[in-house]
């Protein structure tokens, strides 16, 4: 019995070495030096305004002229209103008419104002009304699941699902009136297994019709027309082309799944667009950083969607010891979570 316990206590410690050792050696790599540099131009960030929101689980829905809506995953019928430019807040709640089979732990709100939308591609559901009505109804979509949609309109929209020929995450157009899908190949380059290796950002700007990709594992991000038609494919300013994961296969009778063995290196953390500019939430250190500077707080590269063109960086200092978790940007104001905080910042483009 005495031996039994000695040898599960050392398996313990060994399974937990062995983890401590990846994480250290995931933690590690963003420090090194990636082969490339940053411009900072001086005093980029003016007016910091603070708010209060109490709770830590918001992430940014959508924003407009003078407000930020929020959500949380606790309570998605609910949107959290913030006027940034008056640093009022109010809560609107949202009624359901149609609840019926809906993964509500994984519904995703989002803000494209005066449109208002909840969606989750296990059932799969879309839910959507205006903001002034607070009626929610839903939208057919048949038995397309999906891991991530973007509305173009509300009877449009931009999915990412899985291709069970192809054997890989795609993007697909699914119009409702008339129905017609859009499923244009080659979109997303598949490099390992096709799920993690494409895993990224999608983005919609209605003002210029343009739709954005940015790859998290690698230094590459695509702009597209509301058809999925590549205008062209931009490169961040790391040397990181190809994604740095380990993947490994999982069978269960005749099912498969894939899953990451490893920590993988984040290249694009967040990112956001605005006039025509990409803003991303890089991972990785430049050569001409302090590493102290790029530890404590986040840094933010801006490229000009126009051509591709990477344009210069700022940072995102730390607040209340507190790193940002979420942020975005309109007509030159950058809104930034901390935490249960949010911050109010003018940016000089």
């Amino acid at each position: 019995m005495q031996k039994k316990i000695t040898l599960i206590i050392i398996s313990f410690i060994s399974s937990v070495l062995f983890i401590y050792t990846l994480y250290l050696t995931s933690k590690i790599s963003y420090f090194y030096k990636n082969g490339f540099n940053r411009i900072f131009p001086p005093h980029f960030i003016k007016n910091w305004k603070v708010i209060d929101i109490y709770k830590n689980s918001y992430y940014v829905a959508g924003i407009d002229s003078k407000s930020v809506y929020l959500s949380t995953p606790t309570n998605p019928t609910a949107l959290l209103l913030l006027d940034y430019i008056q640093n009022t807040k109010k809560e609107i709640q949202f009624r359901i008419s149609d609840t019926n089979k809906i993964a509500w732990r994984v519904l995703k709100a989002q803000v494209n104002s005066p449109n208002f939308y909840l969606t989750e591609g296990l059932t799969p559901t879309i839910l959507q009304g205006e903001l002034n009505s607070l009626n929610i109804k839903r939208t057919p979509l048949k038995d397309t699941h999906f891991i991530d949609l973007i509305p173009l309109s509300t009877s449009s929209f931009i999915l990412k699902t899985y291709d069970s020929v192809l054997e890989q995450n795609i993007l697909s157009k699914n119009t409702l009136h008339p129905t017609d899908i859009k499923k244009p190949p080659n979109v997303l380059e598949k490099q390992i297994d096709g799920l993690f290796c494409v895993n990224g950002d999608l983005h919609y700007d209605d003002s210029l019709s343009h739709l954005v990709y940015v790859y998290s594992y690698r230094n590459q991000f695509i702009l597209l027309d509301t058809n999925l038609n590549i205008i062209y494919k931009g490169r961040t300013i790391d040397t990181v082309s190809r994604a740095q994961i380990k993947v490994s296969e999982l069978k269960s009778g005749k099912e498969k799944k894939f899953v990451l063995s490893s920590p993988p290196l984040i290249v694009n953390k967040k990112s956001c667009i605005s006039n025509n500019l990409l803003f991303i939430q890089s991972g990785l250190i430049a050569n001409n950083e302090n590493r102290n500077s790029f530890y404590r707080k986040s840094v933010i590269d801006i490229y000009n969607l126009r051509n591709g063109q990477y344009k210069f960086s700022f940072y995102l200092p730390e607040y209340k010891n507190k790193k940002v978790s979420d942020f975005i940007v309109h007509d030159g104001v950058l809104i930034a979570l901390y935490d249960h905080y949010l911050l109010s910042l003018t940016i000089d483009l």
